[in-house]
């Protein structure tokens, strides 16, 4: 089978190992169009990974299609309809218009299939060159913390001492659970790609004490003046998740390579280094505000201290 990056189900196996090693029960699901067996060459243990194909998937949603009523009936078609027109389950007319059309124009159908077909694995690629980055701010001590070397997360977080300091997070995983994750950074992939990524700041309003609730509309207000205000359908408010500010012209799209060997790694390195320093520096304008304003502050209560005493 192709389409696998060197030990790729070995090292997703292993990551969730270590990430969530917490939980005594993990299930490993290899999630194929025909449900295939794991290669034995992509996994140490092929045979604790459960098979399930997208024509299951479609089984049990059309069981229970009848059930649902409204937004979530619409969903649930709507998403059996993508797998179909995907080609990822079995679809009768589509089989037979495909083949229709081969027969007419095979020589052209084989050539876009040489030649204009992604590779797989450019996502891949592109994550760990950005990860290779991250972790080199961290080895300099510019940021305290950031999703691991060998992570398969489409989402990269990282964090910096002062946010720490200021939000009081103590959470250093991509995860926001608990209590003690109040913000992130992240490399933010959008739509489930990393071939376009923006870099974002991210807080967490849900369950935060009075003090951070205050600490957190600081931020926005100066977010607000200093880069143009966010899309609100791009804020998770349900979850208390809200993007205070996105560099979204990092300056990679990816989105028509076709080849690994395409990527030029110095570039991509270098244009997610500086879009990473750019909300570094960002970071840096914002504590800096805030300090003048705190020293604004203390003039003014020095001053009434005087008048008081005069």
């Amino acid at each position: 089978m192709h389409g696998f990056m060197h030990n790729q189900l070995f090292r997703y196996r292993e990551y969730v190992e270590n990430a969530y090693a917490e939980y005594s029960h993990k299930i490993y699901i290899f999630l194929t169009p025909r449900g295939e067996r794991v290669p034995k060459d992509q996994s140490d243990e092929p045979d604790s990974w459960l098979r399930l194909s997208y024509t299951s998937i479609v089984t049990v949603l059309k069981s229970i299609e009848a059930l649902a009523q409204g937004r979530a009936k619409e969903l649930i078609d709507d998403y059996i309809d993508f797998l179909e027109k995907e080609n990822l389950v079995k679809n009768d007319e589509l089989d037979d218009l495909a083949l229709n059309l081969y027969r007419k124009y095979p020589a052209v159908f084989d050539l876009v299939s040489t030649r204009a077909v992604p590779e797989d694995g450019i996502d891949e690629a592109l994550r760990e060159i950005y990860l290779s980055v991250l972790n080199e701010f961290k080895q300099e001590g510019q940021i305290s913390d950031c999703e691991p070397e060998g992570s398969t997360n489409d989402f990269l977080f990282f964090t910096t001492s002062k946010m720490d300091e200021y939000l009081e997070n103590r959470s250093h995983s991509i995860s926001w659970e608990g209590p003690d994750a109040t913000y992130k950074y992240w490399i933010y992939s959008y739509p489930g790609t990393l071939k376009k990524p923006s870099v974002v700041f991210e807080v967490n309003e849900a369950g935060r004490s009075p003090q951070i609730l205050d600490r957190i509309q600081t931020l926005r207000d100066f977010c607000w003046e200093e880069r143009k205000p966010i899309k609100s359908g791009k804020n998770v408010a349900a979850r208390g998740l809200f993007k205070l500010c996105e560099f979204d012209d990092v300056g990679i799209d990816e989105s028509k390579t076709l080849r690994i060997a395409e990527i030029d790694e110095e570039e991509i390195a270098e244009k997610i280094r500086n879009a990473i320093d750019r909300m570094l520096k960002f970071e840096s304008s914002m504590f800096e505000h805030l300090e003048g304003e705190k020293a604004l502050s203390e003039s003014d209560v020095s001053k009434l201290e005087a008048e008081d005493r005069q």
